[in-house]
């Protein structure tokens, strides 16, 4: 994990707190788990689902990247996926890699505060 990758983990904790449930990076075909939270951890069944189920997730998002082709929303700042137990936010911050994090449900009304304020801070560290 580099310094821009601490920085946004350090800033998510602050920001979302205990309803952060976990954060990826990819690139390319490869991702690394930055943060699980502990009860999340701690669940034997949940985690051999994540290690089954993180390799089709990080695909999808990858898929996802040739939304930024379409210019008439204008910027694409990421995808979010609302499940019953969990949100899903997708960001990308090149052609082939990004951020995964994994929200409680609970943030769903800040959302789209959320996302904007996210893409504006991985703006910065892009810059």
């Amino acid at each position: 994990m580099g310094p821009n990758d601490e920085r946004f983990l350090r800033w998510l904790r602050e920001d979302i707190g205990s309803a952060l449930r976990g954060v990826l990076s990819y690139h390319g075909r490869e991702f690394e788990v930055y943060y699980l939270r502990a009860d999340l951890k701690g669940d034997d069944a949940w985690r051999s689902n994540v290690r089954a189920d993180l390799p089709d997730l990080v695909e999808i998002a990858r898929g996802e990247h040739a939304a930024s082709d379409l210019v008439l929303f204008g910027d694409f700042a990421g995808t979010v996926r609302v499940f019953s137990n969990a949100v899903l936010v997708q960001f990308p911050v090149s052609e082939n890699a990004g951020y995964g994090v994994s929200l409680d449900t609970d943030v769903t009304p800040r959302l789209v505060g959320f996302m904007n304020t996210a893409a504006a801070h991985l703006e910065q560290e892009r810059a």
